[in-house]
């Protein structure tokens, strides 16, 4: 026990400067919190340090007073938030869907048309004249 409290006490200002944010903010613990204001009473860097990083917070927390912040997203919002979601596959289709849908229209297209020969729907040979009538003299 004695030995943790040696070295506690003897903190240096690498490991001090670590802490400075959880001093500020209040969230160090009682010893830390202690041992971080005994060494700011005497260390005029880390009491440099301290301030950048309050005066960093307080500009943060003035930054953030929007007076009229909405209280819900608009619906583009929420479609985009919604695509960002997806797979990227089917984000691309989304954003290109009439592309996609002309594509597939003619893919579709090509097959029944090719199918529909296959099954000679349509003859692409001559048909026979028919039966041969002769008219006699």
């Amino acid at each position: 026990m004695n030995k943790k409290k040696k070295t506690t006490n003897s903190m240096k200002c690498t490991d001090i400067q670590a802490h400075l944010f959880a001093y500020i903010t209040h969230d160090a613990g009682q010893e830390r919190t202690e041992l971080i204001k005994k060494h700011l009473g005497h260390c005029s860097n880390c009491q440099a340090e301290a301030k950048q990083i309050k005066d960093a917070i307080n500009f943060l927390n003035s930054t953030h007073k929007i007076e009229n912040i909405p209280t819900q997203l608009s619906e583009k919002r929420k479609k985009l938030i919604a695509r960002a979601f997806m797979h990227p596959i089917i984000d691309f289709i989304y954003r290109h869907h009439i592309t996609m849908s002309i594509i597939a229209a003619i893919i579709t297209i090509t097959i029944t048309l090719c199918v529909l020969r296959q099954v000679k729907v349509w003859h692409s040979e001559q048909l026979d004249t028919g039966i041969p009538v002769s008219i006699a003299q």
